[in-house]
């Protein structure tokens, strides 16, 4: 399984993750003892670098491993599809010969113009459904003419209104003034 060299060599051909990992860790251990035991600092680093490098042997594999499984399943899909679509395009074949052969193929395809006739009136439903629309859009139509007419009418009698309050306060206005004149001048004249 692991070759021991060394300071005990790593070797990565392992049968799967859990394997390469034991077997990185092993190593890790061996190269720590090799070291001189409670080495200290050197222990800790190389115990260190043997974490990282198993982390890393395991993390690829997984990947690795990830990778061919969506591969497989990828071509799978596209085989079962591509399968699916040859076996309709067989049926729409025969279907369409048989039909020639009873004379009962769609009208569309007999007369393009009836298909397209058919194809307008599923969208816009048919000529009687779309006069009743019509005349529904008239009638909406006509409201809201209607509508827009009273605003313009309501506006002009607004301005109207306001030009008569206007006129009735500057007539007051001119009254008040012309009483003012006149019982100045009544006072004048009575003394």
């Amino acid at each position: 399984m692991k070759r021991q060299g060394r300071g005990g060599g790593i070797d990565l051909q392992w049968a799967n993750g859990e394997e390469a990992e034991q077997g990185l860790r092993e190593t890790a251990r061996s190269k720590a003892w090799n070291s001189g035991g409670g080495g200290g600092e050197g222990e800790s680093r190389e115990r260190k670098e043997g974490e990282g490098k198993r982390k890393r042997a395991v993390e690829q594999k997984k990947e690795r491993d990830e990778e061919r499984r969506e591969e497989r399943d990828n071509d799978e899909i596209m085989r079962k599809l591509t399968r699916q679509r040859e076996r309709e395009m067989k049926e729409m074949g025969s279907k369409r010969e048989r039909e020639k052969e009873r004379g009962t193929e769609k009208r569309g395809e007999r007369d393009g113009k009836l298909g397209r006739e058919r194809m307008l009136e599923r969208q816009l439903g048919t000529k009687r459904e779309r006069g009743t629309r019509r005349k529904k859009g008239e009638e909406i139509g006509e409201m809201e003419r209607e509508r827009k007419r009273e605003g313009r009418e309501g506006e002009r009698g607004k301005e109207r209104e306001s030009e008569r309050r206007e006129k009735e306060g500057n007539e007051r206005e001119e009254g008040r003034e012309r009483e003012r004149r006149e019982t100045q001048r009544g006072g004048r004249t009575e003394r």
